[in-house]
C-alpha cells in the first residue's frame, strides 16, 4: 500500500529534515498522486523524505510522474502556483 501524499506531506512538513529526489526510467509502480503506473517510457521521480527528532516517523518514499511531482511540489509552498 502506498502512503497518501497529502497525509505524508502534512505529517512531515513540520518535522522535515531532508528530502532527496531521484529520477529514472519508469518501473511500472503506481504514482502516489494519480495511482496510474509509471511506464518504462516515462520518467519516474522517487522522493525520499526523512524526518528528524526522537519520535520521527520512519522515512517515507513517494513515487510520481513528472506532472504529478510538479503538482505535489506546489502543495508544499503556499506562495507557489
Amino acid at each position: 500500500m502506498n502512503p497518501k501524499p497529502q497525509s505524508a506531506t502534512a505529517e512531515l512538513q513540520s518535522q522535515q529534515e531532508s528530502w532527496r529526489v531521484l529520477a529514472g526510467k519508469g518501473s511500472g509502480r503506481p504514482c502516489n498522486r494519480c495511482q496510474e503506473p509509471i511506464g518504462p517510457n516515462e520518467i519516474e521521480y522517487e522522493i525520499e523524505l526523512t524526518a528528524r527528532g526522537a519520535r520521527a516517523a520512519p522515512p517515507v518514499t513517494l513515487i510520481f510522474h513528472i506532472r504529478c511531482y510538479d503538482a505535489w511540489r506546489k502543495t508544499l509552498s503556499p506562495e507557489s502556483g
